[in-house]
């Protein structure tokens, strides 16, 4: 009985001793006055004492810092935490709006914020001089290891660059005189600083062989331009090419300004539907096709949002969510994609304002009207887009464009969109008038049979419809030769055949006009790779073409080309084309890869 009263009596006392307060005696200092030494503070469990700080930062487990300063400072009461200043924030790369809900540690003038909420801390590990910072990710700005940001971009060394491709080719016939053909073109540039100065050009010479010699050197654009990172967008000026993905394309001289996906991540450039959810623990996200993993990553607890898919991904996914005792949530999403998608949030945009080029592709002077244009896309919605542009005119030329792009899942997806315009032709005895063009996008992936098909830009114009390409041309400048398109579609189909590692695609176009026969063409391919023998990776591809133009012309075309790889960097092709009218032409090609800056390729006929 006394045995066990002996044995509660110690356990009691073990068990009483972690909630002692640890003091530290002031004896142990060097120090003839003990009592102006407090030591109390250091009985609290974490405190640690205001100075600077080199430590290790880490951002949900990753290291994005090393060696750092970092000051810690008295919060009252006896407390001490680290000070989270604006710079160290903006290296952990939080969102804006998740920013602004930070509240500032009171007494410190706001130059230190707090991150100790009840979805993130800060932790101090005293034996590894680290500072671990947990955050929901989606309270983050996109965080990639394969992308540096704009903060980090170096404008690069001041030179002059010139870039070219120069191709010769003789003709020696059985009969005849031989003829020898020359073609140079490339682009020559200087950067300083940020600014890059382009000029592409292009130099062709012809000999027939009996005399007759002829040349021609051309610059099609000459032009400035830099980047702006903290826009994500490019400005330019000088003589270019509107590029459009609403309006037609035309040389002008002038100014634009347009975003620029080349600046995102890879994995968010185009559009991607965004994956959502809520994990409960420090969860792995799995999304995944058919079995095969696509995208992998980890979550902290708390709501998290997937935007880094990528715009190749297209069909039924597979989302799960195992968490950190084993518990696995799966859904699935749908992912389809026409050219006016973008990722929800965001805008992509083109502005542009200067004086058309025309009069043929030597002529740089510039003709009236002066314009401006602007066009936009914006994610409004997880799977919905909307977009639209306008030209405007110190002439008689305007139009305005507006459409919508929606992602329906399993249906694939669909973009529509109408352009008015309105024209006054200077030559013309009528009135004003005004015109419709209507036009459709469809695209839809069967995961079942692993094809794809995508139905793009069917077109529908009036007969008043006049592009501003088209009213340059009716306004003198080409006379009054005039093809007024009426509609337009394209169609393509592409299928890989796994049985038989064989790749198969089909393209139809046509295009009809209003005052003048219509044209047609037709594109069947099929593509194999095959190993035969102890040769590898041999390319086996087969061509079958018809191609009828608006004056009813027709031809049909069929060509083989058998590639064989010579090593790591060199390959020798045949290829065969044969055609209705009786040609026909065989080549044999050799190609060089060896050096990432010269291409050599020898072929013979």
């Amino acid at each position: 009985m006394k045995m066990k009263r002996l044995a509660l009596l110690v356990t009691l006392n073990i068990l009483s001793l972690p909630v002692l307060a640890t003091e530290f005696s002031a004896g142990f200092l060097k120090n003839s006055d003990h009592s102006s030494v407090d030591l109390s503070a250091f009985s609290r469990d974490g405190y640690v004492a205001p100075g600077d700080y080199l430590l290790d930062i880490y951002l949900n487990d990753r290291l994005i810092r090393s060696q750092y300063t970092v000051a810690a400072v008295d919060a009252g009461d006896g407390r001490s935490l680290f000070c989270i200043t604006p710079a160290l924030t903006d290296m952990l790369g939080l969102k804006e709006e998740s920013r602004r809900q930070l509240a500032p540690v009171e007494g410190t003038d706001g130059r230190c914020l707090n991150l100790t909420t009840a979805d993130s801390r800060v932790q101090y590990s005293p034996d590894n001089q680290s500072l671990t910072v947990t955050l929901p990710q989606a309270w983050m700005e996109y965080q990639d290891p394969d992308w540096v940001p704009p903060a980090r971009w170096d404008d690069g060394v001041s030179a002059a660059l010139l870039d070219y491709n120069l191709m010769a080719n003789r003709y020696m016939p059985h009969q005849g005189d031989a003829s020898t053909s020359y073609s140079l073109y490339g682009t020559a540039g200087f950067n300083l600083g940020a600014w890059r100065l382009r000029s592409d050009y292009q130099y062709s010479r012809y000999d027939s062989g009996n005399g007759n010699v002829q040349s021609d050197f051309y610059l099609p654009q000459t032009y400035l331009f830099r980047p702006l990172p903290s826009l994500r967008s490019k400005l330019t000026l000088g003589q270019t090419y509107l590029s459009s993905a609403i309006f037609d394309s035309f040389r002008f001289a002038g100014i634009t300004l347009a975003s620029d996906e080349r600046m995102l991540p890879s994995s968010l450039q185009g559009y991607a539907p965004q994956i959502s959810g809520i994990a409960n623990s420090n969860a792995q996200v799995t999304v995944s096709q058919n079995g095969r993993v696509l995208y992998q990553t980890r979550v902290s607890p708390g709501p998290f949002i997937l935007p880094d898919l990528s715009q190749n991904i297209s069909g039924n996914l597979d989302v799960s969510v195992r968490e950190s005792d084993g518990t696995v949530h799966t859904w699935q999403v749908n992912t389809a994609s026409v050219p006016f998608m973008a990722r929800q949030g965001q805008v992509r945009y083109k502005v542009a304002a200067g004086r058309p080029l025309y009069g043929g592709r030597h002529n740089n002077n510039t003709v009236s009207p002066d314009f401006m244009m602007g066009e936009a896309t914006w994610g409004a919605f997880n799977n919905t887009s909307l977009y639209g542009g306008v030209i405007a005119s110190t002439g008689d030329y305007q139009a305005l464009a507006l459409g919508a792009a929606q992602n329906m899942g399993i249906l694939g997806a669909i973009s529509a969109d109408v352009t008015r315009s309105q024209a006054q032709l200077p030559s013309a005895h009528t009135p004003r008038q005004t015109g419709y063009s209507y036009r459709i996008n469809y695209t839809k992936t069967f995961d079942s049979t692993g094809s794809t098909l995508a139905f793009v830009g069917y077109r529908f114009s009036d007969r008043h419809f006049i592009s501003l390409q088209e009213y340059l041309a009716r306004s003198g400048y080409d006379g009054d030769y005039r093809q007024d398109e009426k509609q337009s579609y394209s169609v393509s189909w592409s299928q890989y055949l796994e049985a038989l590692s064989m790749s198969a695609s089909l393209s139809l176009s046509r295009i009809s006009y209003w005052n003048t026969d219509g044209s047609n063409n037709w594109t069947l391919s099929v593509s194999k790779s095959a190993d035969i023998g102890a040769v590898h990776g041999v390319n086996l591809s087969l061509s079958l073409s018809r191609n009828q133009t608006a004056y009813s012309l027709t031809q049909n075309q069929v060509w083989l080309s058998v590639s064989v790889p010579w090593g790591d960097s060199r390959q020798v092709s045949y290829s065969m084309q044969k055609d209705n009218r009786g040609s026909m032409q065989q080549t044999l090609n050799y190609s060089d890869f060896h050096s990432p800056d010269t291409t050599w390729n020898i072929s013979a006929g």
